[in-house]
């Protein structure tokens, strides 16, 4: 997958000082050790190499066509006479992007191939038309960024499938917190509309006993008045102590902890 091209001023300075070292590096040691003696060459040199150094900057979204670009200047420097090691700067860093880009293994090495070849064939347009053992080595040399962008490459995938499986991890657990809070709940539910329904069911008919014996068998009637009092302080203890446990468990929850499991004792 080809890199998105940078949006941020970093990264957009970070690319144009890449592509400034890319060409600064080369025209020094051009004019400090390897000056071809002719302005004229020397200008179509330094224009070769300015216009490797920029294509740089669309390496992130066409890295083969920049690598050709870079390849085509590298060869027509080195078929001008300059045959410094640095002229393959560009070509070294569009050759990395080859590699991150996560292209099929096929392309890559196609275009590794070609690379060295053709940095090979502008060594042959040279006065001399030898080659040294430095040469090839430095042509081979050029599969190292390739290398190189094929190990970051993999290392951003295998980054990327860690970071996906920790969120999904979280996420399970985010639902699993979350089902346990609705089975609490539930539960919740289930225990008041018992407790309530129950001492709803004692209130109904003791009230009716009591309403039947109050006039003829007061003192029954007073124990069934009594047992609607107790019921009815039951079941508030019960409702107050579900409402409190609510309002905990509500606390919990928004400080990222989860309600209490059943079984444990509620406090009342």
């Amino acid at each position: 997958m080809v890199e998105s091209w940078p949006v941020t001023w970093p990264a957009w300075l970070g690319e144009l000082a890449l592509a400034g070292v890319c060409v600064a590096v080369p025209i020094v040691e051009l004019f400090v050790h390897a000056s071809t003696g002719s302005d004229s060459t020397d200008t179509l040199i330094i224009v070769l190499m300015v216009i490797g150094a920029a294509a740089l900057l669309l390496r992130h979204r066409h890295p083969v066509l920049v690598t050709v670009v870079c390849g085509s200047c590298t060869v027509a420097v080195a078929a001008a006479g300059d045959r410094s090691p640095l002229i393959s700067s560009s070509l070294a860093v569009a050759l990395y992007s080859v590699g991150v880009a996560g292209l099929r293994l096929r392309t890559v090495i196609t275009v590794t191939l070609a690379a060295c070849a053709a940095f090979v064939t502008g060594l042959l347009f040279t006065s001399d038309r030898t080659l040294s053992i430095h040469d090839l080595v430095h042509a081979a040399a050029m599969a190292a960024p390739v290398a190189g962008g094929r190990l970051v490459a993999m290392q951003r995938v295998t980054t990327a499938l860690r970071i996906e499986r920790v969120e999904l991890a979280i996420r399970a657990e985010r639902d699993l917190q979350q089902l346990r809070i609705e089975q609490e709940r539930r539960r919740i539910a289930r225990d008041l509309h018992d407790a309530v329904g129950h001492a709803l069911t004692t209130i109904t008919v003791q009230s009716g006993v009591a309403a039947r014996l109050l006039d003829t068998r007061p003192a029954f009637a007073r124990e069934a008045l009594l047992e609607i009092s107790a019921a009815g302080g039951e079941a508030l203890r019960d409702l107050r102590s579900v409402v409190g446990m609510l309002r905990r468990s509500d606390t919990n929850t928004a400080d990222g902890s989860c309600l209490p499991v059943e079984g444990l004792p509620v406090e009342g």
